[in-house]
């Protein structure tokens, strides 16, 4: 009874370990499997640019020290804001190509499938290079879909794990200001025959205070207005100074009137002589005759 129940608890033993190593062996294969992990990544991954601009971007890999040895995904990017004008696997770390990286312009896709015998690759490594030229203004983002990367580990297990978008931002370009070109003949009509060319106004000036011109005084006016032979004060006895209005003589006035009531007298004489002589003479009806 005893020999009996020594070998149950043996077999217990032995059972007990066996599980032990099996749950041993589960966690480190699973554990070794969840720090495989593979991603995708661009380079550049952001930038600014404007329309017409040319840029050149990296597809990379980084196996996390996993050896690889096959991958495959297709690469997406907005064919209708961006161009691809060049793509080149010649720096890849592949080796063979199942399907060499191609573009479609139709679709905007990128495909490739490709790999390389053991050890295979571990670290970080470009798969190609691809050179864009932007199309319109707006936001480019580049990211890879349905993607495989095989792990070196006689099993073919996927590590795949990310893939990082690359963003960029395309603008206008700024207006370039220049001279303004002259225009070419065609566009400058001819004028119209019998129409008189437009009159071209000239800019009214705003008018000044009214300037008159100043009238001088007979004695300030540089003229001998009394005909004397002396021109103005001091030497025209008949200026008392240089606001006088007249240049004659105050004794030549009172002569003038003087010789003025004379005359006028002598005259008034002369005739009354005359009529008392017709009278004398009875020449009341004598005529003249005409020649």
């Amino acid at each position: 009874m005893a020999t009996k129940t020594h070998d149950t608890s043996k077999v217990f033993m032995i059972r007990r370990a066996a599980s032990i190593v099996a749950v041993s062996v589960f966690t480190l294969i699973f554990f070794a499997r969840a720090s495989a992990a593979a991603t995708i990544s661009f380079d550049p991954n952001t930038r600014a640019l404007e329309v017409g601009d040319e840029f050149e971007v990296t597809v990379k890999i980084n196996t996390q020290k996993q050896a690889i040895n096959a991958l495959e995904g297709v690469m997406v990017y907005p064919k209708e804001r961006v161009e691809i004008i060049a793509l080149s696997s010649a720096n890849s770390f592949i080796t063979v190509w199942a399907r060499e990286p191609a573009f479609n312009k139709l679709t905007g896709r990128v495909e490739f499938a490709g790999g390389l015998p053991a050890p295979g690759f571990t670290g970080v490594g470009e798969i190609f290079k691809i050179r864009f030229r932007g199309l319109r203004s707006g936001a480019v983002s580049l990211n890879v879909r349905n993607v495989r990367i095989l792990a070196n580990d006689g099993e073919g297990t996927n590590i795949f794990t990310s893939a990082k978008t690359a963003l960029y931002a395309i603008e206008e370009p700024a207006p370039v200001i220049g001279p303004t070109p002259p225009l070419p003949p065609e566009a400058i009509l001819p004028p119209i025959e019998g129409e008189k060319p437009p009159l071209i106004e000239a800019p009214v000036m705003p008018l000044g205070p009214e300037v008159r011109p100043e009238v001088l005084p007979s004695c300030a006016d540089g003229y001998d207005n009394d005909n004397d032979g002396r021109v103005d004060y001091p030497a025209d006895q008949g200026c008392g100074s240089l606001s006088d209005q007249t240049e004659t003589d105050p004794v030549s006035k009172l002569f003038k009137r003087v010789i003025s009531a004379r005359m006028s007298l002598m005259i008034e004489r002369i005739i009354t002589r005359i009529l008392a002589v017709f009278s004398i003479l009875n020449f009341s009806n004598f005529e003249f005759s005409r020649p």
